[in-house]
């Protein structure tokens, strides 16, 4: 992001390190640009009252035109709730917010111009006084009633928060039930001859929202136990998945056997279970190690993805919660 921070500072624009939001203040009007977590496209917004019905369709006609001309390199634009959301897609290998930046606050503030727009909140949307605040993980344009009111909403729901025991119990309940989905996932993309590493990304996302959801809470604690069941759980489906290549490996030989050679030896062979398959597993990981591996390393890249934004989640929780500041 350091990059982008140094788009951001070149157009005038402050950056909030915490949100990676770029922010500026044009004639009274709050802009903010945000980049998409997946560095391929970017938000610029900003909220404003327009003075009747007839300015606001008068708007929507030319916003509609506006986008018209740029379908390549913007993906939509939304006006509603006084505010409008302009999302374009990077062009080209280095990803450069600058040019759409510019073209979106000169296209603003030429329809401002034109329609008479006033900066409004970006909560209730009247035209009254506005600051650019940072609420936990958002940065609006608020009236001073509704800062109140967010800052109010804000504190009563982190006390809750905090005065809600960990039912670590339930947690754990909630982290098998995830993880096994994940792993379900794991053994029928297996099955079906597909190795997906999204299947093991699965298994600890839905293994640490489980245990969220169900604990009701989300703790250093919490953290480390969903993510080493979900590892745990991954490994069993894995175990699972690989007992069923060598239930269908053995039996394919059992049937040749039976077919062509137990005539001259010492008779047909019982066909074994999918346990007795499981008690085989080792033996063949062992013989076959390579393969092993390289069938279920792509589901362990594809847990420590989830583990990382799983972590990378809940330090960016804490450091948000109870954030209530005044940008500009």
């Amino acid at each position: 992001m350091a990059n982008f921070q140094q788009q951001f500072e070149a157009m005038g624009y402050k950056y909030d390190k915490l949100t990676s939001v770029g922010y500026n203040n044009v004639n009274g009007f709050y802009f903010t640009v945000c980049v998409a977590p997946d560095g391929k496209q970017y938000t610029v917004s900003v909220s404003f009252a327009l003075p009747d019905a007839n300015a606001a369709g008068y708007f929507n006609q030319a916003l509609g035109q506006f986008l018209a001309e740029r379908k390549k390199t913007i993906i939509s634009g939304v006006y509603a709730n006084n505010r409008l959301d302009l999302c374009y897609k990077f062009k080209g290998l280095a990803p450069d917010v600058t040019e759409g930046v510019k073209e979106a606050t000169d296209a603003c503030m030429y329809f401002f111009n034109q329609f008479r727009a006033v900066p409004a909140c970006s909560c209730c949307g009247r035209p009254n006084g506005t600051s650019l605040y940072a609420m936990e993980k958002n940065i609006s344009a608020l009236c001073s009633e509704c800062f109140v009111s967010e800052r109010s909403r804000i504190s009563t729901k982190n006390r809750d928060i905090d005065e809600t025991k960990e039912n670590v119990p339930l947690g754990i309940v909630g982290s098998v039930l995830g993880a096994l989905v994940g792993a379900v996932i794991w053994v029928l993309m297996s099955v079906l001859g597909r190795i997906v590493w999204a299947a093991g990304l699965a298994s600890g996302v839905l293994s640490f929202f489980g245990y969220k959801r169900f604990a009701k809470k989300m703790t250093r604690k919490g953290l480390i136990i969903s993510l080493v069941l979900g590892f745990v759980i991954l490994l069993a489906g894995m175990y699972c998945a690989f007992a069923i290549d060598v239930y269908n490996a053995e039996n394919d030989y059992l049937t040749e056997y039976n077919t062509y050679f137990s005539d001259y030896l010492d008779g047909p062979r019982e066909y074994i279970s999918y346990f007795d398959a499981l008690a085989l597993v080792p033996e063949y990981f062992v013989y076959d190690v390579g393969t092993a591996i390289y069938n279920n390393i792509f589901g362990i890249i594809g847990y420590v993805v989830a583990a990382v934004g799983c972590i990378a989640t809940t330090m960016f929780d804490k450091k948000t919660k109870n954030r209530i500041e005044r940008l500009m």
